[in-house]
């Protein structure tokens, strides 16, 4: 028996996240250590009182049975954290619970749209943002957020005839992964816009309380009159670190909330009563811990953005989120160039080359090991040696290439500087080519400038690797100089 599935499954591949998953745990297998950046989780410990919530209510054998129901003191909480933090007034109509806004944002389409409704989603924007309106059969359409408009959508030049068909629209500042803001007078455009093409909006706040330099993270529903026209998912997940307890709410428009919860109730069993204390323990507490995770966060902005960017890889600083958002360097990848690494060294560069070899292996070679052999046959058959040294006292692998004829790329430091003097195209002088600092651009440039002379001076590259090779750092010559200098201090 061939089995037969929905059509739609050939539009889905397994998700990033279960895939990249896979391969940590893969590599974590090998004894290696990985640096998990693929997933947007906090780092941060549960503060104190939410983990005692929850321990309390699951010692109580009651709260194991189906919760049906959000608490009366759960939509309490949400209701006192909206007025408090966004100056929002919600009645209990106006929430319901979900299992994360991932959640929510997959199944809400089902509530909304028929077969062929449109939907506007963002571009570029989270994965589920797409994947929830399709599993309802709704004809995606993209708007398009570009660094010319602020990464807003333009919303004068939409196209009338798609605007007539669109039932609801997807929004979310600040952004993943774009990782920008809006302000508060682009909400106030939207919700008029919205009301006048009567396309109801989804907003996805996760991310308000993780916003930098003092910008103002608010609630769509804090707009006026955005009650009719909108609704807004709220997360746990990253204000609180709540991220596995899978909590969130839908809040606004009562009539597009009481249909998704209508929808819901026939699938939904209510969340576990331990993770709704959970719930009521942080939207009640204290916002002191936010406070100081952002700041942390905006610590940690600073130190990758700026870091990036001082290494040669612009990185704009991120105005909200937990990532950073930046251009894939120019040129990134399509050089006609191949590597070869030989050797051992600090683990990060030792499974950092090993990936590019994996992703790239019929132009990067990685042998992480030592062999003297092998060092021979790589000095013999390669172009160019590549030296980009932080520090180097004197350096053997320069003169080494030097004597193969293989032309030294180096940084201009230590014994690198002494030996390998910079090729000059004006003069017919040098034997290898450097930059001054350690700046990953600069290295990159040298190295492009290398390869435009090897492919397009053929006589210039073949006259350098002849004085490479006819340097001279023998003892002879070492102790010459020792003695003219000698000579010299003594006034002979």
């Amino acid at each position: 028996m061939e089995l037969q599935f929905a059509a739609r499954m050939q539009d889905y591949e397994e998700g990033i996240f279960h895939v990249l998953e896979k391969k940590k745990q893969e590599v974590l297998a090998t004894g290696k250590k990985v640096y998990n950046l693929f997933v947007g989780t906090p780092d941060f410990p549960v503060a104190d009182h939410i983990m005692a919530a929850v321990s309390e209510a699951a010692k109580n054998p009651d709260n194991y049975k189906y919760a049906l129901n959000d608490l009366p003191e759960l939509t309490q909480a949400v209701i006192g954290r909206f007025e408090r933090r966004y100056g929002v007034t919600l009645k209990a109509e106006e929430i319901m619970s979900v299992y994360g806004s991932q959640e929510g944002i997959t199944h809400i389409g089902l509530a909304l749209c028929n077969p062929g409704d449109v939907v506007l989603v963002p571009n570029p924007g989270y994965p589920i943002f797409s994947i929830g309106p399709s599993l309802a059969e709704a004809e995606l359409v993209t708007y398009d957020l570009i660094e010319e408009n602020a990464y807003l959508p333009d919303l004068d030049h939409m196209d009338e005839e798609i605007l007539q068909k669109a039932k609801f629209m997807i929004v979310s500042y600040p952004m993943n992964p774009i990782c920008k803001t809006a302000p508060r007078s682009f909400y106030e455009k939207l919700i008029p816009w919205a009301k006048k093409h009567e396309i109801i909006i989804i907003h996805d706040n996760a991310y308000s309380d993780i916003i930098y330099d003092g910008r103002e993270g608010i609630s769509i529903l804090s707009i006026p009159e955005a009650k009719d026209i909108c609704v807004e998912f709220y997360s746990l997940s990253k204000s609180y670190n709540y991220t596995g307890a899978r909590v969130g709410f839908l809040v606004g428009n009562e009539k597009i909330v009481q249909t998704f919860k209508k929808l819901r109730s026939q699938i939904d069993y209510g969340t576990f009563f331990p993770v709704q204390y959970g719930a009521i323990a942080a939207l009640n507490g204290p916002d002191t811990f936010i406070l100081q995770q952002r700041e942390e966060y905006e610590k940690r902005r600073n130190a990758l953005c700026d870091g990036l960017t001082a290494v040669g890889w612009p990185i704009t600083r991120s105005e909200g989120t937990m990532f950073a958002w930046g251009k894939i360097p120019e040129n990134y990848g399509t050089d006609d160039v191949q590597f070869v690494i030989l050797g051992t060294g600090e683990e990060r560069y030792e499974n950092m080359f090993r990936y590019y070899d994996w992703k790239y292996g019929n132009r990067v070679s990685a042998n992480i090991y030592y062999s003297e052999d092998m060092s021979h046959k790589v000095y013999a058959a390669c172009d160019a040696f590549l030296m980009p040294s932080l520090f180097e006292t004197c350096g053997l692998s320069q003169l080494m290439s030097l004597r193969y004829g293989t032309i030294p790329i180096v940084r201009e430091t230590g014994g690198l500087k002494d030996t390998v003097e910079p090729y000059n195209q004006y003069e017919s002088t040098g034997t290898g080519f450097s930059f001054r600092n350690y700046n990953a651009h600069e290295m990159l440039d040298t190295i492009r400038y290398a390869k435009h002379v090897y492919y397009n001076d053929k006589r210039g590259w073949n006259k350098l690797v002849d004085r490479a090779m006819a340097a001279d750092f023998s003892w002879n010559v070492s102790a010459r100089r020792y003695e003219n200098l000698y000579n010299w201090l003594l006034g002979w």
